[in-house]
C-alpha cells in the first residue's frame, strides 16, 4: 500500500548541508492509487511542513535502487524537507507498448509509437497523486515538480502537459515528449482543444544522451522544439551528455552500489540553452566529479536492469 522513511542530509566534501533539513521518500506503487483512500494513512507526511515535492518515475520493479542515496535527491543547500514520492509501475511499464518487436530491436530513430490508451489510464491515476501531494502542501502545487526517466519521462510529461494545477517544473532523463508523431494527431496534448496553459512558462529541463539509441538525440531534440514551436512553452532546455547511451555513460565502467546520477537530482537540472549540447566546465574539484560519477553510475545499471526486464516480459507475453 506503500511506506514512508526519513533521511537527513549528510554531510558531502565541498557542500554545505543546513541543519535540520532532509528527505523524506514515499515508496508508492502505481496499483495503490486505485484505491488510494486504504494507502493515505500509511504514507503520511513524518515531518510536518515540508518544503517541497518531487514526485518521480521510473523505480523499475523495485523500489530500492536508491536505498542509501536518498540525500542526492534534495539540492545543494536546501533547506527544511524534501518528500519524494518514488512510483512503481505496474510489471515495470508505465503504458502499453504498440511497438514491442521495433522497441525490442533498440528503437526507431524518428519515432516511438505510444499507446495513449493505456497512459490515459496511468495519467488518471497520476492525477490524484498530485492532487493529493498539494493539499498536503497547502494547495502550493507550484512546489511540486514531476520527474521521471527512460518509459516514466513520457508518462510524467503527459501530467505535466495537462495539468490544470501550476507546478514547479519538470526533469526528465533518456526520455521524449508524448507528442505527434508518437501519438496520434487527435490524441496530441499539444494540441488538444482547451488544453490547459497554466505551466507554459515552468522550467522543463531534459538531459539526453548522445549516443541514445533508444530515444535517439535527434528524436528528443525534435520534440523539444515541438514543446516550444507548438505548446508554446518558453522554458525548455535539453542538455546532450557526450558519450552516453540509454544504459547509461559510454566510456566507464559503472557499479550500482556507487549512488545514481546528477540527472536525477532535483537540484541538478542544468541544461544548455535552446537545445545545443552543453560544454562541460573545464575544472572541476575531485570531490565534485566523484560525486557526478557516483550518480552517473548508479543509473546505468538501473537502466540496464529496465532493459532486461522488458526484454524478460516480451518473452513471457
Amino acid at each position: 500500500l506503500g511506506s514512508t522513511s526519513y533521511h537527513p542530509l549528510l554531510p558531502v566534501p565541498g557542500v554545505h548541508m543546513p541543519a535540520q533539513s532532509g528527505v523524506e521518500v514515499v515508496r508508492l506503487p502505481l496499483r495503490a492509487l486505485e484505491d488510494f483512500d486504504r494507502s493515505v494513512p500509511f504514507i503520511a507526511p513524518r515531518i510536518h511542513g515540508h518544503s517541497a515535492t518531487l514526485i518521480c518515475l521510473h523505480c523499475l520493479n523495485v523500489h530500492t535502487p536508491w536505498d542509501g542515496w536518498e540525500q542526492y535527491f534534495a539540492p545543494p543547500g536546501f533547506m527544511g524537507t524534501l518528500r519524494v514520492v518514488l512510483v512503481l509501475a505496474d510489471n515495470v511499464s508505465w503504458h502499453d507498448y504498440l511497438d514491442s518487436a521495433l522497441v525490442g530491436c533498440g528503437g526507431s530513430s524518428w519515432v516511438d509509437i505510444l499507446d495513449m490508451d493505456s497512459m490515459d489510464r496511468t495519467d488518471m491515476l497520476l492525477e490524484r497523486l498530485v492532487d493529493h501531494e498539494a493539499a498536503l502542501l497547502d494547495g502550493h502545487s507550484e512546489r511540486i515538480v514531476l520527474m521521471g526517466m527512460s518509459q516514466g519521462g513520457g508518462q510524467s510529461m503527459l501530467r505535466f502537459l495537462r495539468s490544470t494545477l501550476p507546478l514547479g517544473g519538470l526533469i526528465g532523463s533518456v526520455c521524449h515528449v508524448p507528442t505527434a508523431p508518437h501519438t496520434p494527431r487527435d490524441r496530441d496534448p499539444l494540441v488538444s482543444s482547451g488544453r490547459p496553459r497554466v505551466n507554459l512558462h515552468a522550467p522543463i529541463r531534459l538531459l539526453a544522451g548522445e549516443c541514445d539509441t533508444v530515444f535517439p538525440l535527434g528524436l528528443v531534440l525534435r520534440d523539444a522544439a515541438r514543446l516550444r514551436n507548438v505548446g508554446g512553452f518558453t522554458n525548455v532546455e535539453v542538455e546532450v551528455r557526450k558519450r552516453m547511451a540509454h544504459e547509461g555513460p559510454l566510456d566507464r565502467g559503472y557499479d550500482a552500489a556507487l549512488g545514481f546520477p546528477a540527472s536525477l537530482s532535483a537540484g541538478s537540472a542544468a541544461s544548455s540553452s535552446s537545445g545545443a549540447a552543453k560544454k562541460p566546465s573545464p575544472k572541476k574539484g575531485g570531490a565534485e566529479r566523484t560525486t557526478a560519477a557516483a550518480r552517473q553510475a548508479a543509473a546505468a545499471a538501473a537502466q540496464l536492469q529496465l532493459q532486461q526486464s522488458k526484454a524478460r516480459l516480451r518473452a513471457e507475453r
